[in-house]
């Protein structure tokens, strides 16, 4: 019973790093496809502006539900400050 009262007292920390983890893995992978080698003959440019924008997206979407949910635990374990 110790080890889940231990996780759940961490909740808030386990969803940060969550977060960030899914963050890096959905920028990283839309950016590794696109750094492919490139075929000399094709009118694909490698990496624009827009493949980096949806790289992007995708990280912050993926990332974006655990940070909230970090969020929520940790209000409702800390309090808000100055709360009466």
């Amino acid at each position: 019973m110790k080890a889940h009262e231990s996780i759940m007292r961490a909740a808030s920390v386990i969803l940060l790093w969550a977060a960030i983890i899914l963050f890096v893995i959905g920028f990283a992978v839309p950016i590794a496809l696109t750094m492919e080698p490139t075929n000399p003959y094709s009118s694909d440019s490698g990496m624009t502006l827009l493949k980096f924008l949806q790289a992007l997206h995708g990280g912050l979407s993926t990332a974006s539900l655990p940070f909230i949910g970090s969020a929520v635990v940790w209000f409702m374990q800390n309090g808000r400050s100055g709360a009466q």
